[in-house]
């Protein structure tokens, strides 16, 4: 281990680099400042409120542009598979990588295209995810009802860089441990589902009859 020189990072591996995050990103793109005309269909259109646990979620949000506006619209910069994105407010600090490079992107989010001879998408991605990811957004954040973080400042975030092939066993590792969390968190929503069917039902039998409560009530 060495010493990072920053006070609230402490010590890190040795073999590890820290440096700012413009160091390992070869573009940033940036789509704030504007806002798109919504149709009821066409482009999906990804905004801050479906980044989510690493994920792009649109089961609580759909919104979309004209497919005839996606060309005009993404003129600073169209996705590619693996790109991050990050949110830069309301909230701050949410991230997802891009799979499905159909979509349009609307305010509060900076697209990242990774450097990948430094730092791999997805070990990216997870940095933002981290407590270290986390504190150094917060820390150059300014607002006083939303935080947000200026590009220039967003630019300069500091991020640790282990070797890329280091960093690919931590992303394998995270996977595989979410997954088992995931399938974890799976079952006990299924149950909890199965028990609010059930307290329905046990509410429903109690009020019409179908349960004799004397014996129950007086035990």
């Amino acid at each position: 281990m060495k010493d990072s020189g920053v006070e609230w990072m402490g010590e890190i591996p040795a073999h590890w680099g820290l440096c700012q995050l413009r160091r390992v990103v070869r573009r940033f793109v940036d789509y704030r400042g504007k806002t798109p005309e919504k149709v009821l269909t066409g482009i999906p259109l990804v905004t801050a409120r479906n980044i989510k646990s690493q994920r792009i979620d649109f089961s609580s949000s759909e919104e979309f542009i004209a497919e005839e506006e996606y060309e005009k619209w993404m003129v600073r910069g169209f996705p590619e598979v693996g790109d991050v994105l990050v949110t830069t407010e309301a909230p701050l600090g949410e991230s997802a990588q891009i799979y499905d490079i159909n979509v349009a992107l609307a305010q509060r989010i900076i697209l990242l295209k990774a450097n990948k001879t430094k730092i791999c998408n997805e070990y990216l991605k997870y940095h933002f995810s981290s407590d270290s990811g986390l504190f150094e957004l917060y820390s150059r954040a300014t607002g006083s009802t939303a935080l947000g973080i200026k590009a220039s400042h967003f630019k300069s975030t500091l991020v640790l860089v282990p070797p890329y092939r280091e960093q690919e066993q931590i992303c394998s590792y995270i996977d595989i441990k979410i997954g088992r969390f995931d399938h974890m968190i799976a079952k006990v929503r299924d149950a909890i589902e199965r028990l609010k069917e059930y307290r329905i039902a046990l509410i429903s039998a109690a009020v019409t009859g179908k349960i004799d409560v004397r014996e129950e009530v007086s035990h």
